[in-house]
């Protein structure tokens, strides 16, 4: 059974049989914030030195990745 770690708004992270799975979910283009890109550095961070994760795999829900980051926060 999986089990849901680190939940956080606009991403998930599932580990199940130590394969990590981390899905982008900010529709409808998975668009990227500033705040979303701290998470996701936090979860990959945390990720990295646990002993049941022997496997990343980072995931886009819906039709897109990703389409990259929110301009409008970097003017």
């Amino acid at each position: 059974m999986a089990e849901t770690r680190n939940p956080m708004p606009g991403f998930s992270v599932t580990v199940e049989a130590r394969v990590a799975t981390l899905t982008i979910d900010r529709p409808p283009l998975n668009v990227l914030d500033i705040a979303t890109c701290r998470g996701l550095a936090g979860a990959v961070h945390g990720l990295a030195g646990l002993d049941d994760v022997g496997v990343l795999v980072v995931a886009g829900r819906g039709r897109a990745f990703s389409a990259g980051v929110d301009v409008g926060e970097h003017l």
